[in-house]
């Protein structure tokens, strides 16, 4: 094996032709009848310069992934290069693959005086003229007439197909690369104005460095590369700079059109609706719902200890599916669990209460049906499909509460009822949040109607109470209700001693003033 260092260097932009060519091999989808196992590559040679296409064979290979023999390269590119004025200094590149690697192949570059390039490892786009033209050719003898077989017995329609499609890509196909014109047009008129240099765009490989100063390309591309011919005329530079400027203006303009279109898409298309929390009495709703007849076993099943999970640990409803049998088990035994998160790709904690652990024992016939046929809860599911299945489930419930309730409705209202009650902070560390603005956007407080009936009659329980002005602080009641919406670890403040007696014994609401410490004397204080 023999590997040549990239002397390209992805610097596809030639200004002579016959200076650069590339070539590339294809597998084509076409099957041998009577040798099932024998496959069939084709091998095309470019002129950088023009793009024309000046060298193509098909073979027959031992397997569809094998290799073309060396010698057979070897005597293609000789066919090629026999009719090309070829100038003191010229490149092949080709890639790495075996039958350009060879011995052979490196000794006929070295005889004919040629300088070897090859691609880097892995990196398709160090041979992107190669490749792209090969992906067109192929694309075009696929779709359009003439078209390949689907099965032969010899070479002789492939490569008369083969020779049908390089003619129209020569002589027909207007090709960029080619100034607009054909690639064989392009090249007689580049050999007969040799002292010219045509109008092309110096364009890196990969569309990001684009050259405006046509001098300081050329001295550096000179330095480093001898075998770019460019021209020096001054005239040349400016038609380059005039032709890039109105390019780049016209993108510009098409750029401001797109996004006026898109700011006019976004005012029509309506926003979707945002996800309701899902409260604890819409859980136990779901968990005394009955399985249907025409409903199976494993996803009732699957469905209950999905949505049980969800409910008490806030996960996200990939994670749920994730879950394993030994991960539930040791969560039920050692009150936590661990799970990869989707998002960050690292390992979270989620903590189970001890209501969370009663009700793992009380779904042991769930896990015992989800996990005897699949080490996950969602089985082989996909994550759009177990999204979709969780999703489907829970459509009708949300129509029966009035809301828009999805799988990560859950997750909505586990972390909602955390932030009534724990700072922001403290529940994004929770819930494995990496900003505080993101769970900032699931503050929202949507309470069902037996929550809202508990919380009234927290707020308007007992007797209403007046306080005197001149009260103590002491004696004040407090302002917040005693309730669900209380914050924890507040207490309402006692009353002083004596205060509930006085009030029945008078039969008022309003609480004696505090006696004065001050005693008169003559109109005097001591």
């Amino acid at each position: 094996m023999h590997i040549f260092p990239n002397e390209l260097d992805n610097r596809n932009v030639v200004a002579l032709p016959n200076t650069v060519f590339v070539a590339d091999s294809t597998s084509l989808p076409v099957k041998h009848r009577k040798k099932p196992l024998t496959g069939f590559k084709a091998l095309l040679i470019i002129d950088l310069a023009t793009g024309e296409i000046v060298g193509h064979r098909v073979f027959c290979t031992k397997g569809p992934r094998a290799s073309i023999p060396s010698r057979r390269v070897v005597q293609l590119f000789q066919r090629a290069l026999a009719t090309k004025q070829l100038p003191e200094q010229f490149i092949i590149h080709t890639d790495r693959g075996p039958e350009f690697a060879s011995q052979a192949f490196a000794d006929f570059v070295r005889q004919i005086g040629a300088i070897g390039s090859m691609s880097n490892p892995q990196r398709p786009t160090d041979n992107a003229v190669a490749e792209r033209t090969i992906r067109t050719i192929k694309h075009q003898l696929l779709e359009h007439t003439p078209t390949l077989p689907t099965a032969v017995s010899a070479l002789g329609p492939l490569q008369i197909a083969l020779e049908k499609r390089i003619t129209f890509w020569n002589t027909q196909f207007m090709s960029r690369r080619a100034g607009g014109t054909t690639p064989s047009e392009a090249h007689r008129r580049l050999e007969m104005q040799s002292h010219k240099a045509p109008d092309i765009q110096l364009t890196h490989a990969n569309g990001d460095r684009h050259h405006t100063d046509l001098q300081t390309f050329k001295t550096k591309a000179i330095a480093e590369h001898p075998y770019l011919i460019i021209s020096e005329t001054r005239l040349l530079a400016q038609n380059l700079a005039n032709s890039q400027a109105q390019r780049f203006a016209a993108i510009e303009e098409k750029l401001d059109r797109l996004l006026a279109q898109n700011k006019k898409l976004s005012k029509s298309v309506p926003k979707l609706p945002l996800r309701d929390p899902a409260s604890g009495s819409i859980y136990e709703w779901i968990m005394n719902l009955p399985r249907e007849p025409r409903c199976k076993r494993l996803p009732y099943m699957r469905f209950r200890l999905a949505i049980t999970l969800l409910r008490f640990t806030g996960m996200r409803a990939n994670e749920v599916g994730n879950l394993q049998r030994q991960q539930i088990d040791s969560a039920v035994r050692l009150g936590h669990i661990d799970v990869r998160v989707t998002k960050t790709k690292q390992v979270h904690r989620y903590v189970i209460n001890p209501s969370m652990k009663k009700r793992l024992r009380n779904l042991e016939v769930e896990r015992d049906i989800v996990f005897a046929q699949h080490d996950r809860i969602k089985g082989t599911l996909n994550p759009k499909n177990w999204i979709a299945f969780l999703n489907i489930r829970l459509k009708p419930v949300g129509q029966h509460f009035g809301i828009n309730l999805k799988s990560h409705s859950f997750r909505t209202g586990f972390i909602t009822q955390l932030l009534r009650i724990c700072p922001v902070q403290h529940v994004a560390s929770m819930v494995g949040h990496r900003d505080v603005r993101s769970t900032q956007v699931y503050n929202r407080f949507v309470p069902d109607r037996t929550e809202t009936h508990r919380l009234l009659e927290a707020i308007h329980s007992g007797p209403e109470e007046s306080v005197d002005p001149n009260a103590s602080e002491s004696t004040m009641p407090s302002e917040e209700p005693d309730g669900p919406l209380a914050d924890a670890g507040k207490t309402r403040p006692k009353r002083a001693p004596g205060t509930e007696r006085r009030i029945r014994q008078k039969g008022g609401s309003r609480a004696p003033a505090r006696r004065s410490n001050k005693r008169s004397t003559g109109g005097k204080v001591r």
